[in-house]
């Protein structure tokens, strides 16, 4: 657990981003049970409303992460009505949608992500991801060439 968990274990963005960086790192087991309470405390947690549908943006990558995709496309759905115009939300979408064998919804998410940023490219993808995993890395990529990015 991170120092600051330790200090507040309420801390509803803290568990956000403990379950955020478990998805990245490959520390799988870690993800959802992070996520489960950043939902829990949001609630009582002003810096956690302020990102409603940021339990299910990091469900989404978490299940991207492990691959299960049609859960992530799911999660990554909900976080998008809480957070239309989230890039996050929509890369969330259209990753666990390309790689799940949904190519045309996955292009859509594509289109709505180009409106909401405007510079997204592979090479912004390849410079930005964060996944410690070549093969998530690799599938990361691959999910948006599917979509159409180039």
């Amino acid at each position: 657990m991170s120092k600051r968990l330790k200090l507040d274990p309420n801390f509803a963005a803290g568990h956000y981003f403990l379950a955020l960086g478990s998805a990245y790192a490959g520390d799988h087991d870690r993800i959802f049970p992070h996520a489960a309470m950043a939902e829990r405390l949001a609630r009582r947690d002003l810096l956690a409303r302020a990102y409603a549908g940021a339990h299910d943006n990091v469900r989404a990558t978490g299940s991207f992460a492990i691959g299960h995709y049609r859960d992530g496309a799911e999660f990554a759905r909900s976080a998008a009505v809480y957070i239309p115009n989230s890039p996050t939300a929509y890369r969330a979408l259209l990753m666990n949608l390309a790689l799940g064998g949904e190519a045309d919804e996955a292009k859509h998410a594509l289109e709505t992500l180009r409106r909401l940023a405007p510079g997204m490219s592979q090479n912004w993808i390849r410079q930005n991801a964060v996944w410690a995993s070549a093969d998530a890395m690799k599938r990361y990529v691959e999910a948006f060439r599917i979509a159409g990015l180039k």
